[in-house]
């Protein structure tokens, strides 16, 4: 899966330390954010579909399996009425986050966030206009019927309007074994980004992949982070929201930038070409 195309620079500021320097428990989310996430534009596309579907401005927001919750702290910069609620259940990147993305917020605006070491199984008030699932970190859940539940208690934790958003990846680079690089920049430190599909099982839909960095002077990093996901495809998502009790679903397509991946404009659409790589947001309608 290509990475995103930009390029990050953030010069270190005087007394912070240097990214060769930080201990690796950190260096691989600062590393993965900066090639990976974008969530400034996620938050604004998130809100702009809601609103696109739903005539108005969504207020709290749900993020699952949040890890270090940069894309909540998006959330809650969009307007003093926006909230957030965070669930994950790993300690590092919630650590990471409230040292690093937490710090960052104003007094108001950390007022308005909540972070909490919980199963996304989890039902959380105050209910919420819009949960996101993002990165296909639901594709933990490779037995439907834990999918389904899932499903259940997101909806459960959604307001009467509210509306579940799951994004989703798929092409022939997803069931393929391949491995892809970008070269990317953060504080000054130039590394490479390698993306690898490992392996893939055609028979159970499920594919082992992997993140690996290379920083300057340094060997490879190998499978910074790993993934072992069933690889759910569109109509079995939106069958299994509808199980789950979600009155309708849509499906917004990402399309095609001119240099190649994403131009992060989305579309609704029932009929798509398949490529090496697409990117798209399914979603529950209560």
């Amino acid at each position: 899966m290509r990475a995103k195309a930009r390029q990050v620079d953030i010069r270190p500021k005087r007394g912070r330390i240097p990214p060769e320097k930080m201990p690796r428990s950190e260096l691989k989310y600062l590393l993965y954010e900066a090639s990976v996430q974008e969530a400034a534009d996620d938050a604004e596309i998130l809100e702009s579909l809601y609103r696109r579907l739903r005539k108005k401005k969504p207020q709290i927001f749900r993020e699952d399996f949040c890890g270090t919750f940069k894309l909540s702290c998006e959330w809650v910069k969009r307007g003093p009425k926006h909230r957030a609620l965070c669930l994950d259940i790993d300690s590092e990147p919630l650590a990471y986050g409230k040292k690093v993305h937490l710090q960052s917020l104003s007094a108001h605006a950390r007022e308005r966030i909540q972070v909490f070491r919980k199963n996304v199984m989890s039902l959380t008030q105050p209910k919420a206009d819009l949960i996101a699932a993002c990165n296909f970190s639901y594709w933990i859940f490779k037995d439907r019927q834990k999918l389904v539940q899932y499903f259940k208690k997101a909806y459960k934790s959604l307001a009467s309007d509210g509306l579940f958003f799951l994004d989703s990846v798929g092409g022939t680079e997803m069931i393929e074994p391949h491995e892809d690089q970008e070269n990317y920049r953060v504080k000054g430190m130039k590394f490479t980004y390698i993306w690898r599909c490992d392996e893939f099982n055609p028979v159970k839909n499920e594919g082992h992949y992997s993140i690996s960095f290379k920083l300057p002077r340094t060997r490879e990093w190998k499978k910074a982070f790993e993934y072992d996901w069933r690889a759910w495809t569109i109509p079995e998502l939106r069958e299994c929201l509808r199980e789950a009790g979600f009155r309708d679903s849509c499906v917004f397509w990402e399309g095609d930038a001119k240099g190649g991946g994403g131009n992060g404009e989305f579309h609704i659409t029932e009929k798509e070409e398949n490529s090496a790589v697409w990117i798209a947001y399914v979603v529950g309608i209560k």
